[in-house]
């Protein structure tokens, strides 16, 4: 161990005890380190002082001489006369302290015997050398004690017991200096590792009762952590360290303490300016010099408590996820249960004490929860947000009497895509909204997305599967009606056959003529009716024919009237001087009672007045809206009723499918969008007048035919077309089967009458040059008439066939082709005309042949 003997050896002692020395010897000394610093000195010669030692390359000669003598000392012996480079004899003893040489005890500057002459002028070029004052420097030179070798040998002993005196001296110094030296290191140390530690660390005295006293440490991250210093902590007890000042926690922990001499809890620290610090404080309790004294080390925990929050709020979050999930995947989805564990969930998260889950599309619902008051801020940002500024929310005096005071707010836009259709709002928590409150109610907010995106699919699911029983009511309707059609027609053909028959067989004259054309009117009426029972079932196709339009719609009219109440009036003004129209009847027929059915719903509750009127109008360009329709002639009917009326936005969706205002039961929403197609096909065009509580105006013009339209004149009824060719004739009802047969024998031809088809196949196989032509309907038992005239086209391919049947697609177009068919006729048909197509058949194979 290096020491430095000025730390372990009393300078000023031995200095006096060499000045002693001196004066009773006259021998002068000086205590020099093994590094050459002079720690001592007496009655050091004048020469040595004032000369050598002030000129530096004469120093050097001394500091030269003292290391080799220090070198010889190293040897082991006890001490070493020398004679230095300055002409003069040095003595010296080696002061050792525990083991370690540290300084050299010299005397000397003398001489053995008096100088010579040449001793004298070795001095006198010495002092020329160094270029010294000769007169001064020779007086000093003088000034040096004379001491035989023998004395001076009795001195080295004292000397050396000199030496060894200051050793003993200074190993008691020295002891005494490494224990301070060892103790400051350890206490450096000791503060480096106390300062260096992250945690806080407190040192305070406790009383036997347990009740704290003051600090009496602590280190520099405790003084850092809660913002005050050293020195003030050491004027405090750890109850500056509770938030409530007046707690008895620390008398209770210090109690704990004193019983179990070591405690491990968690606590809340308060720092100088009022933030709290969660800590883990480990406390133990130690006696030093009879005291007791307490040792805490608190650790932060601020990070692993938010973590802790942050794990538990994650999981609290992800069993919201998962319960929402849940009832967003359940076959008994509710969205208001949905919704009411949203906002349960957002609440619990928040720490909200109000808040509400919404929807913008009232179709799917209203609001679950508080109706919160929002500024026009809340209202108008469809962006995420939250507020604890009371000032920038909804003032007191803006809210409905008895509202809540809206505080702090949060509010999170439900969005599908870029399409605000909700919100989740929130107000006053118990403390702050924070961001991760913000983040956490989006988290919600993506799943109640969800959940109004699966209502809205439910919606439209019901609705589509409505639209599809709705769909396959009319289809079995339809199927239903083309049965009844088929069936009807069979029924009128014999009656509408008889009855011409009948007709003219009685004559003009007869007064019971007029009962036989009520009742052929009757049977075409009905038969017009079938032909909209086929239209409507989508059995047959329309075709576009001039028509005066005036009389179709005073038969709907007439037809409507008697199915209204009387709280509802019908006024008319139909004019008889109308442009013809391209157009169908029974369509044209539709366009008017769709419009009056709805006129009537529209004033079913409160009664009105319906107004229907024809007339002829031409139109402008600036007067049509449609850029499709052209100038020109046109007849206008208009339909108007005095009942609820509709919006602009009912306006805009009331001619698309589906489409109703009506209850459930009360439409299929597909009238109005059928009569605008109606009118379309015709190149007509449809507008419309509605304001709430005003009633509607339907307006709809049919491009007029300028030329004249006259009805076909039929002529006297006559069997002209008469013939005595053999004919096979096919039917399984048996009234449709007489009157064919019976108009045929009355033109001459011979009949053979069959209602099975299989019989009539059998008999052509037999006899097939028996008949001229084959005349069959198609829907019959065990063979069908199609398929009868493709046997019998296999045995006679030059044989004429005619199908007479209730409804033309039961026989398609390619299907008549491939099988050479002559006529397709509808029943119920007229006899003259059924006489007419079977002769032209004939005399079309006659033609042939």
């Amino acid at each position: 161990m290096e020491v430095n003997p000025s730390d372990i050896l009393d300078i000023q002692k031995v200095q006096m005890l060499t000045d002693a020395f001196y004066k009773a010897t006259r021998i002068p000394s000086s205590i020099i380190s093994t590094d050459a610093q002079v720690l001592t000195e007496s009655g050091w010669q004048d020469i040595c002082h004032n000369f050598h030692r002030k000129h530096p390359q004469a120093e050097k000669d001394c500091i030269r001489s003292n290391i080799n003598l220090c070198q010889k000392l190293l040897s082991g012996k006890k001490h070493v006369l020398y004679h230095c480079p300055h002409g003069l004899i040095d003595a010296v003893a080696p002061v050792v302290i525990g083991g370690e040489h540290i300084a050299n005890f010299f005397t000397g500057r003398f001489l053995f015997e008096k100088p010579d002459a040449d001793a004298i002028e070795q001095f006198k070029e010495q002092a020329a050398r160094y270029e010294f004052d000769q007169k001064d420097y020779l007086a000093g030179f003088h000034k040096i004690p004379v001491i035989p070798k023998k004395r001076v040998e009795a001195i080295l002993d004292c000397l050396t017991m000199f030496a060894e005196l200051i050793a003993e001296m200074g190993l008691t110094q020295r002891k005494q200096y490494i224990s301070k030296k060892e103790a400051k290191e350890t206490y450096r140390r000791y503060q480096l590792l106390f300062n260096s530690l992250n945690d806080a660390v407190f040192v305070h005295k406790i009383k036997k009762d347990g009740s704290p006293g003051r600090f009496i440490e602590v280190n520099e991250e405790a003084c850092r952590r809660l913002g005050y210093t050293r020195d003030e902590f050491l004027k405090f007890s750890p109850k500056i360290l509770n938030k409530d000042k007046d707690s008895q926690m620390p008398e209770k922990l210090g109690k704990e303490l004193i019983k179990k001499g070591h405690v491990r809890f968690e606590a809340v620290h308060v720092t100088r300016d009022e933030r709290l610090i969660p800590v883990e404080s480990n406390v133990k309790v130690f006696e030093y010099h009879n005291k007791m004294y307490v040792l805490s080390i608190a650790r932060d925990i601020t990070d692993q408590k938010a973590a802790e929050k942050a794990q538990k709020r994650e999981l609290e979050l992800n069993k919201a996820v998962a319960d929402i999930s849940k009832e967003l995947l359940s076959k008994a989805y509710d969205l208001k249960r949905v919704s009411i564990i949203t906002l349960q969930y957002a609440k619990k998260l928040t720490k909200s004490a109000h808040g509400h889950v919404s929807s913008s599309d009232e179709n799917i619902r209203k609001h679950v929860g508080d109706i919160l008051g929002l500024n026009k801020q809340s209202i108008n940002t469809e962006d995420p947000f939250f507020s604890n500024s009371p000032q920038i929310q909804s003032k007191s005096e803006d809210l409905p009497e008895g509202h809540i005071p809206v505080e702090k707010f949060l509010s999170v836009p439900i969005k599908i895509g870029d399409v605000f259709i909700g919100r989740i709002a929130l107000a006053n928590p118990r403390t702050k909204y924070f961001q991760t409150d913000l983040d956490a109610v989006e988290r919600l907010a993506e799943i109640y997305t969800l959940a109004l995106h699966r209502q809205k699919f439910e919606k439209e699911k019901m609705s589509l599967e409505g639209q599809l029983v709705q769909l396959q009511k009319m289809e079995a309707l339809g199927a239903l009606a083309s049965g009844i059609a088929h069936d009807f027609n069979n029924l009128l053909f014999p009656i509408i056959g008889f009855a011409e028959m009948l007709e003219m067989d009685i004559g003009e004259e007869n007064p019971s003529v007029k009962l036989v054309k009520e009742v052929l009117i009757g049977a075409n009426r009905a038969k017009e009716l079938v032909q909209q029972i086929l239209l409507f079932s989508r059995q047959t196709e329309h075709q576009n024919k001039p028509l005066k339009p005036h009389l179709v719609v005073r038969e709907a009219i007439k037809l409507i009237r008697h199915s209204l109440p009387s709280t509802i009036a019908v006024k008319q003004d139909i004019r008889k001087d109308c442009y013809p129209i391209m157009g169908d009847p029974t369509q044209v027929h539709q366009v008017v009672m769709n419009l009056s059915t709805n006129a009537f719903h529209a004033m079913q509750d409160t009664g009105g007045k319906l107004t229907v009127s024809l007339k002829n109008v031409f139109l402008q360009g600036d007067e049509i809206s449609d850029v499709n329709i052209q100038s020109g002639p046109y007849v206008e009917l208009c339909i108007s009723d005095t009942g609820m009326g509709m919006d602009e936005i009912k306006i805009g969706k009331m001619f698309e499918p589906y489409y109703t205002t009506k209850p459930m039961g009360k439409g299929t929403g597909l009238g109005l969008s059928v009569v605008h197609g109606i009118i379309k096909s015709h190149g007509g065009h449809i507008d419309v007048k509605s304001k709430p509580a005003e009633g509607t105006v339907f307006h709809v013009y049919f491009p007029g035919i300028l030329a004249e339209c006259t009805p076909e004149k039929m002529g006297k009824k006559s069997f002209l077309a008469d013939g005595k060719e053999k004919i096979m004739l096919v039917d399984d009802e048996e009234s449709v089967l007489k009157i064919e047969m019976h108009i045929l024998e009355r033109l001459g031809y011979q009949v053979s009458a069959y209602t099975s088809s299989k019989e009539a196949y059998e008999a052509f196989k037999s006899r097939p040059n028996e008949f001229d032509i084959v005349i069959t309907d198609v829907t019959m038992p065990n063979m069908t008439g199609d398929i009868l005239i493709e046997k019998i086209n296999k045995i006679r391919l030059d044989i004429p066939c005619i199908i007479c049947t209730g409804f033309s697609n039961k026989i398609s177009t390619e299907r008549a082709r491939e099988l050479g068919l002559n006529e397709l006729l509808l029943k119920p048909i007229a006899s003259r005309q059924f006489a007419e197509k079977v002769r032209k058949a004939l005399d079309t194979r006659h033609e042939n042949q």
